[in-house]
């Protein structure tokens, strides 16, 4: 799957499975926004993949998505910051 060019968004993307899509995603060719309610284990996972795959960006969003206001705030600034998702 070439996904060069493209920008996804990953809810739960410090906890394992959320990172495996990043992951995935990435080596495909996406730009991740990764979000997750925990700061530290995100920007943790952020940091691990940025290392990892370089030429990808990644930004790691704090947000609860229970909350429509947080979900909104938040794509909102995954596409000012990477674009179309």
């Amino acid at each position: 799957m070439e996904l060069r060019g493209r920008t996804a968004m990953v809810t739960g993307a410090a906890g394992v499975l959320g990172k495996a899509i990043c992951r995935a995603l990435a080596v495909e060719g996406a730009d991740i926004a990764l979000v997750d309610n925990s700061d530290i284990a995100l920007r943790a996972t952020a940091a691990e993949l940025g290392s990892e795959l370089s030429e990808r960006r990644f930004i790691a969003l704090v947000c609860d998505v229970r909350m429509p206001a947080e979900v909104r705030a938040t794509v909102a600034r995954a596409q000012a910051e990477l674009g179309r998702l």
